[in-house]
């Protein structure tokens, strides 16, 4: 008795033809949707300069008068540190962008420094002005080491801000929507510090306990803005090394 044996016999693979009709959006090009960045959010990183306006530019615009005409300080000495401030101010960017290089946190590399500096940068602002009653050389040395203190925390808060609206999206057009925001409440916080600084120190007592607590006043203002800038704004953009350890090995 012999068994049969069947042969079966494959029949080659069908290849469907690829698709057509179908165009592949590339991420952050300016027809893609989900580039968007939302409203809230573009307020959110608008929110970071008018915080810094609330302290910087207000520091900036009355502090001489402030150290010549309340203090009693040569508006000399007080040019010189400003002067040299400039050449530490020069250094200190350069190295910030470094920090920020290296920075690995959970929140990102930029947003982490508004929430870790939004604080001391208002503390800072207000230990500019409690110049204490002592010899004018110690007034002189306090004043050196206050002013250079601000300038170096406003460092470390402005240079993360400022490489925020590249990590936020890779979009132009969404990043160039951050800057009209970013412009239009800086130019909001100016208006406000010039018109109200010298009413509220008055208002205060005008000496130098009125403007104190004037910026503190500010301070407060600043730290809450930068905090809703934090909360607020996401960091979506990746760096290329993050990119390259995430990409499957073939």
């Amino acid at each position: 008795m012999t068994r049969e044996t069947s042969t079966l016999t494959t029949s080659p693979t069908e290849t469907s033809p690829p698709e057509t009709g179908k165009t592949e959006t590339t991420p952050g090009s300016a027809h893609d949707p989900a580039a968007a960045v939302p409203l809230m959010e573009r307020i959110g990183y608008g929110c970071g300069d008018l915080a810094s306006n609330f302290i910087w530019q207000a520091m900036s615009i009355f502090i001489v008068y402030y150290y010549t005409d309340v203090i009693g300080v040569a508006a000399g000495i007080i040019g010189s540190i400003m002067l040299f401030s400039r050449v530490f101010d020069g250094v200190s960017d350069i190295a910030m962008g470094y920090v920020i290089d290296k920075t690995t946190s959970r929140h990102g590399k930029a947003r982490p420094w508004l929430l870790w500096l939004a604080v001391p940068f208002a503390v800072s602002a207000v230990l500019l002005f409690a110049v204490p009653d002592v010899s004018p050389f110690w007034q002189t040395v306090y004043i050196a080491v206050t002013y250079n203190l601000v300038c170096l925390v406003y460092t470390g808060l402005n240079v993360p801000y400022g490489t925020l609206n590249s990590l936020i999206t890779q979009d132009q057009y969404q990043r160039s929507l951050l800057n009209v925001f970013r412009m239009s409440l800086a130019l909001i916080g100016v208006l406000l510090v010039s018109n109200l600084t010298l009413p509220v120190a008055t208002l205060f007592g005008g000496g130098q306990a009125g403007w104190i607590v004037t910026f503190a006043i500010f301070g407060a203002i600043g730290t809450g803005l930068f905090l809703f800038t934090f909360k607020s704004t996401h960091e979506r953009v990746q760096p290329a090394e993050a990119r390259r350890r995430q990409a499957p090995v073939p």
